[in-house]
C-alpha cells in the first residue's frame, strides 16, 4: 500500500496543479475504482479527492501534507541518485585503474626476468 501512495504522490507531483482524473490515476496505478477509492481513504489526509453519488472517485488532488510529503520522496530519491553515482562510478574506476596497472607491472616484470 505504501508502494502505491509513492507512487501516487509522485504522478501527481508531475500533473498541473497536482490534480488528476480518477481515469488517469488508475491507468497509471494499474487498480481499478474500488482499490483506488480504499487507497485514498488510508492514505492519512495526503490527498484531497471527490466522489460522486455512486461513491466512486472523480478526480484526486494532492493536500498541503501531501505535497510536503511528494516533495520529500522527490527530494530522497535525488539525493539517493546521486549517491548511488558517486558510489557507482568513482570507486570501481580507480580500482579497476589499479588492478590494470598491477597486470601491466606484473607483465612488465616477467617480460624483463625472461629476457
Amino acid at each position: 500500500m505504501d508502494y502505491l501512495i509513492n507512487k501516487l504522490l509522485e504522478y501527481l507531483l508531475k500533473q498541473p496543479d497536482n490534480f488528476a482524473k480518477h481515469s488517469d490515476v488508475e491507468k497509471e496505478l494499474n487498480i481499478d475504482s474500488l482499490q483506488l477509492r480504499d487507497l485514498l481513504i488510508d492514505s492519512d489526509r495526503l490527498f484531497d479527492f471527490h466522489l460522486d453519488s455512486n461513491l466512486s472517485v472523480v478526480d484526486v488532488s494532492l493536500t498541503t501534507k501531501g505535497l510536503s510529503q511528494a516533495n520529500k520522496i522527490k527530494e530522497d530519491k535525488n539525493n539517493q541518485n546521486k549517491s548511488d553515482f558517486k558510489n557507482n562510478f568513482s570507486y570501481p574506476v580507480a580500482a579497476q585503474l589499479t588492478v590494470n596497472a598491477l597486470v601491466f607491472l606484473v607483465g612488465m616484470f616477467i617480460g624483463y626476468l625472461m629476457k
